[in-house]
């Protein structure tokens, strides 16, 4: 959903940087919905957009979980 609204000559360097940032198939599991992101990771990714001039970055789903110690 992220890309949505990112213009296309931006979507290459985006994709590129987070990859970098977070490996190839780690990427597209978080890209894909199948690994979750984390508040810290979310923060990085909205870091990235921002220093292409996307302010607002929207991600698909919230889950709240309980961490059990």
């Amino acid at each position: 959903k992220s890309f949505d609204k990112v213009l296309a000559k931006d979507i290459a360097e985006i994709r590129k940087t987070l990859q970098a940032h977070f490996g190839n198939g780690s990427y597209y599991a978080r890209r894909n919905g199948k690994k979750g992101i984390n508040p810290t990771e979310q923060a990085y990714i909205a870091s990235v957009f921002a220093k292409y001039g996307y302010e607002k970055v929207e991600f698909d789903t919230l889950v709240e979980e309980t961490l059990w110690e």
